[in-house]
């Protein structure tokens, strides 16, 4: 399973398409067990995500979660639901507990929901492009959920931080928003993952932190984005960091010359 992996990993770098299907074919046909299926599945979703495939991608994204033990729902009022559901469970939890408390949190064990929260991560982007805003808000709230349940695992700070988002456009809570995207942000530092950093620090300085605090104040969480996804290749968030973060220095009038210079 392992070369079918790597290669269609390598088949989809060169461009060839055709054979990373190929790949990702003989790859599932050599998985053992049902984690081994939905790790080959995110890496073809990862590569349908880039290619705007976005449709695909979902479809292969709920039959991954199937495998692990959770269905995604279909249905606009099931979605709805569900992301309901999510937040009475966060709500639920923070009657007694408070947002920077989730620092201390206990680190997950399980690996079949950590690679949910993995799979769950993408959704997210892959949703939001495809125009299906509440299945994009349900996989971080799942996200969210499951890390409450189950401990924090490396990519927990991106269903926070994404928590934090519902926080602000859903609750109308932008002072709750605040609280979750930056716990999110000094939750990134207890896992030694580039990726999941810059992604955080990007979506709490382009969604969440201007909802309660000055736009020119994310500069730094803007900057910390783009620094770790270069380190991690994560080309898709550098992207997502040159326009939003440009434009919101715009907004805020930040001098041309400076813009500039950062470009």
């Amino acid at each position: 399973m392992g070369l079918h992996y790597h290669g269609a990993e390598g088949a989809y770098l060169s461009g060839d398409f055709d054979q990373a299907e190929a790949w990702y074919a003989s790859a599932l046909q050599g998985a053992k067990t049902p984690l081994d299926q939905a790790a080959i599945y995110r890496i073809q979703v990862t590569h349908y995500h880039f290619q705007g495939r976005n449709k695909e991608a979902i479809a292969i994204q709920r039959k991954s979660t199937e495998l692990l033990g959770w269905s995604i729902p279909t249905g606009e009022a099931q979605i709805q639901a569900s992301l309901e559901q999510q937040i009475e469970t966060v709500a639920s939890f923070l009657q007694d507990r408070t947002i920077p408390s989730l620092l201390d949190h206990p680190q997950m064990t399980d690996v079949a929901v950590a690679e949910i929260l993995r799979i769950l991560q993408i959704l997210l982007y892959a949703a939001w492009l495809d125009g299906q805003t509440n299945l994009a808000l349900l996989a971080v709230a799942k996200m969210t959920t499951l890390s409450l349940e189950y401990g924090n695992s490396e990519m927990s700070p991106f269903g926070y931080v994404g928590y934090g988002l519902i926080a602000n456009v859903v609750l109308h809570d932008p002072a709750q928003g605040y609280d979750f995207g930056s716990m999110a942000v000094q939750l990134c530092e207890q896992f030694n993952n580039a990726d999941v950093q810059g992604m955080t620090n990007f979506l709490f300085a382009a969604d969440v932190h201007g909802w309660a605090r000055p736009l020119r104040e994310a500069d730094r969480y803007y900057d910390n984005g783009y620094k770790y996804s270069m380190e991690a290749g994560n080309w898709l968030t550098v992207s997502f960091v040159m326009m939003l973060g440009g434009s919101d220095r715009l907004t805020y009038g930040a001098p041309l010359e400076e813009l500039h210079r950062t470009a």
